[in-house]
């Protein structure tokens, strides 16, 4: 990405933006359903094919089962990706973060690596899943275009104390060329208040344009999910 680019990224997270990242994300999704699928038909034209040969059904049919549950998961996802809020419930912090980083490798640059550090405890966190993960993709999407198209970015999730509340933390840390030392950087993201503020977080920003913290209260499961 050229210098003048990354003089604008402090007021190019806007709606255009937000479409075209959407309108990618749905392109690629469709497109692994598309491979489900081709799956799927595959081995039923094999099945066809073999069928009076005797041939076992066992391992087919498991993969018949593993194209169609993956593709209704796939529809699930595209379904529910325009959504920017939705009822607050009970999340593994690990698995937000797993699904933003898959999100994050399908529109950021083929040459930039997108790496998970993820814990191996859980970290229940009680939030709304639709706006945490828009956060991400704003957040995620900031990272890639402050830095080199070859660096990397990474999900890293831990359990953190803040001021000895129990809470869980997630940070996405980009490295690689970012922006230049005396370069303008200081964007309003546009789905960073308005979760902090409903859901009690804390965050920061470590590096400029390229190393971001989220830190949530961790659930007691003493909340009352939305119905």
């Amino acid at each position: 990405m050229n210098q003048p680019a990354k003089k604008n990224i402090a007021t190019s997270f806007n709606p255009v933006v937000e479409a075209e990242i959407l309108a990618s994300l749905s392109g690629r999704l469709a497109h692994d359903c598309n491979n489900a699928m081709a799956g799927i038909l595959a081995v039923g034209e094999d099945f066809q094919f073999h069928l009076e040969d005797g041939v076992p059904f066992p391992e087919g049919l498991k993969l018949l089962r593993e194209n169609v549950m993956r593709t209704k998961a796939l529809i699930q996802r595209i379904v529910e990706l325009p959504d920017k809020s939705s009822p607050k419930k009970h999340h593994n912090l690990n698995d937000v973060a797993t699904e933003a980083a898959e999100l994050a490798r399908k529109f950021s640059p083929r040459t930039l690596q997108v790496e998970t550090s993820i814990t191996l405890e859980s970290l229940p966190v009680y939030v709304d899943a639709a706006a945490l993960r828009w956060l991400l993709i704003e957040l995620a999407w900031t990272a890639t275009t402050a830095c080199s198209q070859s660096g990397k970015l990474c999900f890293t999730t831990s359990r953190q104390l803040e001021s000895t509340r129990p809470g869980v933390c997630l940070k996405l840390t980009a490295t690689g060329e970012t922006i230049p030392p005396g370069k303008s950087f200081g964007p309003k993201f546009r789905h960073v208040e308005p979760f902090v503020e409903n859901h009690g977080a804390i965050f920061s920003i470590e590096k400029p344009g390229a190393s971001f913290r989220l830190w949530l209260p961790e659930s007691n499961f003493t909340e009352s999910e939305d119905i």
